[in-house]
């Protein structure tokens, strides 16, 4: 080649380095606010937690700081479980939720969120950077990740945070004794937080099937990680309802497995909010069959992406654990050349799955406030003095009655996890106007609905002898029998 042309060709170089500079530059520059916008929708955007939740989860923790105990059985405010046991389940949430606001006043519960969030992000952004995924992919997940944890609740974000910690340790297991120790420590932790903590052992499973592909064989690794499973799966005994919590997942999965409308941060519709983990987890397990190196990253995904699929409650844990491992199954996958295009796809559906989530869950976030109608019937039944039983077609509307912690006020149910199944089934029954319910109501000495006025139950009630319309708002009807 000729001196002009090995110049030409140089230039030519040159120039493509600073284009892939600038689309590098770019990639970082967009993903990056991404990840921004998405954070600052987390926090002021999506907050989710029902205010009547927050009142009762305060009112549950200060009671157990007050008196230095757990309360292991619930009390006269229910009017169906007094003295029945299961009122402990997810009794560190309250002590932190309790202490948040007396700390920090009405922001406190954002800020716990908020901090176990950012937590739970932090660690998975260590967890891309090892994986090798590059800065504009990162901050394209981190911003998914964002998104979809954004409307969940103290309990779920202090779990998210457990369950980040849980796969670090699990993804680089070690034959450590340490190590084991801080696993089953984490999923003490987190079942005394949730009974959703059930995902611990699950992805130790997901770890342990991971090691067993790779070494095609019973190794000391793999004998290690099917133990320490054993272990977290162990460790939902030791929370203060001993027995009582692993004998109740049935009921308490199967319950809230069918009611995505009450516990789907998001609003989707049942089938479309399940199909679209369908697609996740095979795409993950087609990674993890693909290559060894992202065998284990896979396996977390697909446990992920299985458990939110059965349950809405772990959609945000899901994410934490899942974005990662898919982001780290895609760089184990595609060449180092065309890593960059598949960085500005990711920014891409990302920008379009953080604006659909957050419009939602503005559209759809809770109240800030409790219903002024609710607020005014509880203040008229509790001057009167006489003893009323309420039944809230939405548990957490019935939280502001345990909140108000008045002897003379007890409710069928609330949004406590500790409640067994068959009283769940009845009470969705009742919700939904199935028959029976008014046997249901009778049986219970129920005299008090607290009803969603969209749901058609409202209006079942309003065209039924014997209840009477007694405050109603936009949101809210409360009928009582007619007499009281």
């Amino acid at each position: 080649m000729t001196s002009a042309e090995l110049r030409a060709a140089a230039a030519r170089r040159a120039r493509g380095r600073t284009a892939d500079s600038l689309l590098e530059q770019s990639s970082v520059a967009i993903a990056g606010a991404l990840a921004i916008v998405a954070v600052v929708a987390l926090g002021v955007v999506s907050y989710h937690e029902p205010v009547a939740t927050i009142a009762r989860e305060v009112w549950d923790g200060s009671r157990m700081l007050h008196a230095h105990a757990i309360p292991v059985h619930f009390g006269i405010e229910t009017a169906t479980l007094a003295g029945t046991a299961g009122a402990s389940i997810g009794w560190l949430t309250a002590i932190f939720v309790a202490l948040s606001v007396r700390i920090g006043g009405n922001v406190g519960p954002l800020v716990l969120v908020l901090v176990a969030l950012c937590g739970a992000l932090a660690i998975a952004d260590e967890r891309m950077r090892r994986y090798g995924v590059s800065l504009p992919l990162r901050l394209a997940a981190l911003s998914a990740m964002a998104a979809a944890t954004g409307g969940i609740r103290a309990s779920e974000a202090l779990l998210a945070f457990v369950a980040a910690l849980t796969v670090t340790l699990l993804d680089r297991f070690e034959l450590r004794p340490r190590r084991v120790v801080a696993l089953v420590g984490l999923a003490i932790v987190g079942f005394n937080l949730s009974p959703y903590a059930a995902i611990l052992p699950a992805l130790g499973a997901a770890a342990t099937a991971a090691a067993l592909a790779a070494d095609r064989r019973m190794t000391d690794r793999v004998r290690a990680l099917l133990w320490t499973s054993v272990a977290m799966a162990a460790a939902s005994f030791a929370t203060p309802a001993l027995a009582d919590l692993p004998f109740r997942y049935a009921s308490i999965m199967g319950w809230t497995g069918t009611e995505l409308a009450d516990s789907n941060p998001a609003s989707f519709p049942a089938q479309a909010y399940r199909f679209g983990f369908v697609p996740i987890a095979l795409a993950a397990l087609w990674f993890g069959l693909r290559s060894k190196r992202a065998a284990g990253a896979a396996a977390f995904a697909v446990c992920a992406a299985l458990a939110a699929f059965c349950d809405a409650h772990w959609l945000g844990i899901a994410a934490i654990v899942a974005v990662p491992a898919l982001a780290a199954s895609v760089v184990a996958q595609i060449p180092a050349s065309r890593q960059r295009v598949a960085s500005l796809a990711a920014i891409g559906v990302c920008i379009v799955l953080t604006g659909v989530l957050t419009v939602d869950r503005k559209t759809h976030r809770a109240p800030t406030a409790i219903d002024p109608a609710l607020a005014a019937s509880l203040d008229r039944m509790v001057r009167d003095g006489k003893t009323h039983r309420i039944f809230c077609t939405t548990a957490a509307l019935c939280d502001a009655v345990v909140a108000r912690n008045v002897r003379t006020l007890s409710v069928y149910m609330d949004a406590r996890p500790g409640y067994p199944g068959a009283l769940r089934t009845r009470a969705s029954d009742v919700a939904s106007g199935t028959a029976g319910w008014r046997k249901t109501l009778r049986d219970a000495k129920i005299d008090t609905l607290v009803l969603d006025t969209p749901r058609a139950f409202a209006t079942l009630v309003s065209l039924s002898p014997g209840w009477q319309l007694a405050a109603s708002s936009h949101d809210v009807a409360v009928y009582q029998q007619v007499g009281r």
